[in-house]
């Protein structure tokens, strides 16, 4: 800046001994030349220097803001997996609480959407398959244990302490062909063709298809002929047998 107004204050001929100076003309009374050369070279010389400095300015402003956004960019980065844990986690919670509304739902209403009939005009047997069929449309194969105990539950609200009395399985079979076509259909995905030991449900179906009889029930699940079960263990043994096919069908 110093040698901008050294240039248009200081004579042309004193540039030597003053350090700079460009002015053709000397300051003299009564005379318009060296005034006019000042301001025209000083004027010349701020605005270099005022350009200077601000394109200076503008290089540090971007270098700033470039590294501003590098910044940003790398925090966002490290941010982005941590963001979709928390979204995932919301996601599944949200799912979860929308999951536990429609089961207490389904428990309150009692009603069977397999049968689109409500489950207190079911026999014992026809209740106790069809809430195992239904709730395992509706609950992951893999589950807590304490859907078991609300799925019993479930089947208190209806039959009362009678979920809890023990009866012959030998009995329950012979039940079975009285149920009707479409309760029958119930437990139609553990159809197995294996003729290996079957699951406890499989070998239902195999009864009321009347592709076996009581004896070669007994000798494929392993039950002793004696044997009694609780329509709330039905329930649940059946329940563990669909979501048990459920997960060999997903392999």
């Amino acid at each position: 800046m110093q040698g901008h107004l050294k240039a248009a204050a200081v004579h042309s001929v004193w540039a030597t001994q003053a350090g700079g100076g460009e002015n053709p003309h000397t300051h003299g009374p009564n005379d318009w030349h060296w005034p006019v050369f000042f301001a025209e070279r000083a004027a010349k010389g701020l605005s270099e220097e005022i350009n200077a400095a601000l394109s200076t300015q503008n290089k540090s402003l971007t270098s700033i803001s470039n590294s501003i956004q590098e910044a940003l960019d790398s925090y966002l980065a490290g941010l982005k997996p941590y963001l979709g844990h928390v979204s995932f986690s919301i996601l599944q919670s949200s799912q979860s609480l929308n999951k536990r509304s429609d089961l207490i739902w389904w428990k309150q209403a009692l009603y069977s959407h397999r049968l689109d009939s409500g489950y207190r005009t079911l026999d014992p047997l026809a209740l106790a398959v069809s809430m195992a069929v239904d709730l395992a449309d509706n609950v992951s194969p893999i589950h807590p244990k304490s859907v078991d105990f609300f799925l019993k539950e479930a089947l208190r609200d209806v039959l009362g302490d009678e979920t809890d009395k023990e009866v012959a399985v030998t009995e329950l079979l012979g039940q079975l062909q009285k149920l009707s076509d479409a309760e029958k259909q119930l437990l139609e995905d553990l159809f197995n063709e294996n003729e290996s030991r079957k699951s406890f449900g499989a070998c239902m179906v195999d009864m009321i298809k009347e592709n076996i009889k009581p004896d070669e029930f007994f000798k494929r699940t392993g039950l002793d002929i004696r044997a009694k079960i609780s329509f709330g263990q039905l329930t649940v043994w059946l329940f563990h047998d669909l979501q048990a096919n459920t997960l060999a069908k997903a392999k």
